[in-house]
């Protein structure tokens, strides 16, 4: 779980995203006005609505974190890299994106219209991951498929 700062129309905003480590799924994103304890909690609890148990959740150093995770009983751990790569990963491709929007789509974008573009890049990488192992599973079998 972590979060980057971007600058919307003049504001900055921040956009949250978890990733599942084993599977580099996205979870869930949001961009909100503020990276307090408030959104840290009301973002956990929209990943939890994803998992299937108590997963155990990397933070960076961030005291929004530690306060949002305690508060709704969830494990976690401090980590600054190793763990925590699929979500630097992430939202270094998102940076790059982002840029070559950069003269018109986020200082002229709404932070619903930020919001939405960033659940649809969520799901569209996690969906051109699936078709690549998709391949690598077709590539590895007797049969193939035209």
């Amino acid at each position: 779980m972590n979060e980057t700062k971007i600058k919307i129309q003049g504001k900055w905003m921040y956009i949250w995203a978890a990733i599942d480590i084993d599977s580099w799924d996205v979870l869930a994103t949001w961009v909100t006005q503020g990276r307090y304890g408030f959104e840290a909690i009301c973002f956990l609890r929209k990943v939890l609505k994803r998992c299937d148990n108590r997963p155990l959740v990397y933070v960076d150093k961030a005291g929004c974190y530690c306060w949002a995770l305690n508060r709704l009983a969830v494990p976690w751990e401090h980590r600054t890299f190793c763990p925590r790569n699929p979500i630097e990963q992430w939202f270094g491709i998102l940076r790059q994106r982002t840029k070559r929007f950069h003269r018109r789509w986020l200082h002229n974008a709404c932070i619903e219209q930020v919001d939405g573009w960033t659940r649809l890049f969520a799901s569209s990488s996690t969906s051109r991951k699936d078709r690549r192992s998709q391949i690598d599973i077709h590539r590895n079998s007797s049969a193939i498929l035209l």
